[in-house]
């Protein structure tokens, strides 16, 4: 006959030696022992499913943002600007949503999105515009114009904070969030599918999100949609990572 085998070892008297059930039993009511050991539990699977969560609406953002790209670089490409532009181009202005992320890393976007290739300079990304300009006709200037707002706009969305930032109201205290409004031009004006998590953020530039405390989102005043650049959205978010050092939110109208 085959032997017995021993899989785990079980106290056969547990009131002898002070053990206890650390799960209970039914109809007992639990200990703080208990509700303490079923309250870490609890908070290891929802952090578990988070991080999960997390991680795949980063995955989401980052394809949607390649698309996007691939959008932007066709609709740059044309000699003539879509409807709207000139509008965007001089909102933008007015509202000074194009300095300093145009001059920076907004001519670098801006490069990529025409098709001009720099060496990593903020110079010479500036000089290559120039140059393309000075061989532009008039509604190509135009066109270019469009990428320089674009591109100021699309490197602060590309990070994976602004989902975060729309999800979590962020922006709601500062009215209609840059990238939401960004979003919403490209459906609108430039034929572009938004993906269901880029609609997610566009849909708060319909004024569906809370412009602030005890202010109605049609009541916003027109300078309380500037977030602070020195703020970190996602902070205390659980893998809540970004694509580079620079946290720079979109700006256009």
């Amino acid at each position: 006959m085959p032997g017995w085998r021993i899989g785990r070892h079980l106290c056969t008297d547990p009131q002898q030696y002070g053990h206890a059930n650390v799960h209970g039993m039914p109809g007992e009511t639990p200990t703080q022992e208990q509700k303490t050991a079923e309250d870490q539990a609890a908070e290891a699977a929802r952090k578990t499913e988070e991080r999960r969560r997390v991680r795949q609406r980063n995955t989401e953002w980052r394809a949607a943002t390649q698309a996007r790209a691939s959008h932007l670089k066709a609709l740059l490409g044309r000699k003539a600007p879509p409807a709207g532009a000139l509008k965007l181009i001089v909102e933008a202005i007015a509202r000074g949503e194009t300095q300093p992320q145009m001059s920076s890393f907004g001519h670098q976007t801006a490069c990529e999105l025409l098709g001009l290739t720099g060496n990593g300079a903020a110079t010479e990304y500036r000089k290559l515009l120039l140059a393309e300009l000075a061989r532009a006709s008039e509604k190509r200037a135009q066109v270019i114009a469009l990428a320089m707002v674009l591109g100021a706009a699309e490197h602060g969305v590309r990070d994976v904070h602004t989902w975060q930032s729309a999800e979590d109201r962020y922006w709601a205290s500062y009215g209609v969030p840059l990238a939401a409004r960004y979003l919403a031009w490209l459906a609108e004006h430039a034929d572009y599918p938004l993906s269901d998590i880029e609609a997610e953020v566009a849909a708060q530039a319909t004024g569906e999100a809370a412009s602030g405390p005890g202010e109605p989102a049609d009541e916003a005043e027109p300078g309380a949609d500037q977030p602070d650049d020195n703020s970190d959205a996602g902070e205390n978010e659980p893998e809540r990572d970004s694509d580079g050092p620079d946290q720079a939110h979109a700006e256009t109208s």
